[in-house]
C-alpha cells in the first residue's frame, strides 16, 4: 500500500491567510462570525466566517478561485521543480447539486494548474464535486496515482457558502444558525492544499496512512434508519489502534450530531480529544478535510499537536462518508 508523504501545505480561512496563521488561529480559538451583506428571508443579516480581503460582490467561481490561488501558491512555494516533473492537481469542490454550481467549476483545477505550468499538469488535473467528503476522495485518488508511478500529486479543496443562492437555499431549509433555529450552522469559506510525494522530503511532518470512503445506505433508502453504519465501519485505521485525536466536520445540525453520537459510542471516543472544525472556522464544506490535514501538519511542525496520529472524518450532505488517518513524521 502506498503511504503518501505530506511535504508542504497551504491554507487560508477566516482565522488566517496562511497555513501557519490558520493553525495558530484555530489553536487560539479566534473564530468570530460576523454579519455579512447577504440576508435571510426575514431580512436579517446572515452571520458567516469569511476570509478578509475578498469583495462583498464576488461570488461563485471568481470567489473560489480567489480563495484557492494563494493557498496553492503557498503549498508549492517550497517545491523545487524538476525539468521532467509535472504533477496532477486534484481539487475537491462543492456538491454539483448545490445551487451555486457553475459549468466553470469543472475547469477550475485546470485553470489553477495552468498558473503553475512549470510544475503542475493541467491535462491530468481533476475536480471532485462531492462536497465535504470530496476531501477524502482526492486523497484516495492521489494514493492511487502515486502507486501507479506519479512522482507527486497536489490535492486540495475550496468552498464558500458566501453566495446569495446558497444562503436562500440554506435559509429555506432552516439550516442557518439563528435565534429561532436550534440546530443551524454558521457558514464559512476556506481553501487548503497538500503536496504529496512518494518519498520523504525535507520539511515533511506527516504522512497519510489511510483514506477510505463509503455510502451511508440510510441516505439512499428512506426505509432504513440512520445508525451511522458507514462512518462506524470507516472509523478505524489499518493498524487497529484506538483514536486519541479526532478532527471532524460535524456541524450543529441535528442529523450530523446524531450520526456522530453513534460513532462516538461504538468507538469509545470518550477519552479522545475531538475537535469540530465548524466550531473553529465555520462550516467550510469541500475544504474541510484538506484544511484539517493542513492544520494537523502545522501543529506537528510546531510541536503543539495533542497526539501523533489524527483521524479526519467527513460527511457530505448526501450519502458520501469518508475518513482519513494521518500520522506524524518525526525527524
Amino acid at each position: 500500500m502506498m503511504t503518501p508523504w505530506i511535504t508542504s501545505v497551504g491554507a487560508r480561512c477566516s482565522v488566517g491567510l496562511s497555513a501557519l496563521q490558520v493553525g495558530l488561529g484555530m489553536r487560539a480559538d479566534l473564530v468570530e462570525p460576523r454579519s455579512c451583506a447577504l440576508k435571510n428571508g426575514r431580512d436579517e443579516a446572515v452571520g458567516m466566517c469569511r476570509v478578509g480581503g475578498l469583495g462583498r460582490d464576488v461570488f461563485g467561481y471568481k470567489r473560489l478561485l480567489a480563495l484557492a490561488a494563494p493557498a496553492l501558491r503557498e503549498a508549492l512555494r517550497p517545491v523545487v521543480p524538476s525539468e521532467n516533473e509535472r504533477w496532477p492537481l486534484l481539487l475537491a469542490l462543492p456538491d454539483a447539486q448545490r445551487p451555486d454550481h457553475e459549468p466553470h467549476y469543472r475547469s477550475m483545477a485546470t485553470a489553477l494548474a495552468n498558473e503553475h505550468g512549470q510544475l503542475l499538469d493541467a491535462k491530468g488535473s481533476q475536480v471532485v464535486a462531492q462536497g465535504h467528503a470530496g476531501g477524502v476522495e482526492v486523497l484516495q485518488r492521489a494514493s492511487e496515482l502515486l502507486l501507479a508511478g506519479a512522482d507527486g500529486v497536489v490535492v486540495g479543496g475550496v468552498d464558500s457558502f458566501y453566495h446569495p443562492e446558497v444562503v436562500r437555499w440554506l435559509d429555506e431549509a432552516y439550516r442557518l444558525h439563528a435565534l429561532h433555529i436550534d440546530d443551524g450552522f454558521v457558514p464559512g469559506e476556506a481553501a487548503a492544499f497538500l503536496v504529496l510525494r512518494t518519498q520523504r522530503q525535507k520539511g515533511t511532518h506527516a504522512r497519510v496512512i489511510q483514506s477510505a470512503l463509503q455510502d451511508e445506505a440510510a441516505m439512499l433508502d428512506e426505509e432504513q434508519p440512520m445508525i451511522a453504519a458507514a462512518m462506524t465501519a470507516l472509523f478505524r485505521d489499518t493498524q487497529g489502534s484506538a483514536a486519541r485525536w479526532v478532527m471532524t466536520d460535524v456541524n450543529n445540525e441535528h442529523q450530523r450530531r446524531r450520526e456522530w453520537r453513534f460513532v462516538s459510542f461504538r468507538h469509545d471516543l470518550g477519552a479522545a480529544q475531538v475537535q469540530r472544525l465548524p466550531e473553529k472556522v465555520g462550516d467550510v464544506g469541500a475544504a474541510s478535510v484538506p484544511l484539517m490535514a493542513a492544520t494537523a501538519f502545522c501543529w506537528w511542525s510546531l510541536g503543539c499537536a495533542p497526539a501523533s496520529k489524527v483521524w479526519l472524518s467527513s460527511s457530505s450532505d448526501g450519502a458520501k462518508r469518508g475518513v482519513a488517518v494521518l500520522e506524524q513524521v518525526t525527524p
